[in-house]
């Protein structure tokens, strides 16, 4: 249960140090249940399953790929994660390298209401 899950509360204290600068660069306060604070938790105390991931998205994100096999965000979800730059609308890679999770976990960023490709037939 993601929701109740507090086990990245030290980390998104630590960043809470820089928070005015990261709340600058990416719109968002640290908190403990952003992906900028849940994926430098995992990548801490969890290195092995860190290293097993392949993709870290957004509810929605994950619906969109149990439907049609396609990894991706839009900005507003992505930007949710404290770790997008939204001059750039980019993932801020620094940030993501700090977390010490692989960029590649996170999708590309694509506009809202992108289509993705035909549904899966066992989505179907």
């Amino acid at each position: 249960r993601t929701e109740r899950d507090g086990r990245a509360s030290g980390v998104a204290f630590e960043l809470s140090r820089d928070g005015a600068t990261l709340h600058a660069r990416t719109g968002h306060w640290p908190t403990p249940i952003a992906l900028a604070a849940r994926l430098r938790w995992l990548a801490r105390e969890r290195p092995d399953l860190a290293s097993r991931a392949s993709h870290a998205l957004a509810l929605s994100d994950w619906i969109a790929w149990r439907m049609t096999g396609i990894a991706t965000t839009d900005p507003s979800q992505a930007s949710t994660s404290g770790l997008l730059d939204i001059a750039s609308c980019s993932w801020a890679n620094d940030l993501v390298a700090s977390s010490g999770m692989r960029s590649s976990v996170l999708p590309p960023i694509r506009p809202a209401g992108t289509n993705l490709g035909p549904l899966r037939d066992d989505a179907a």
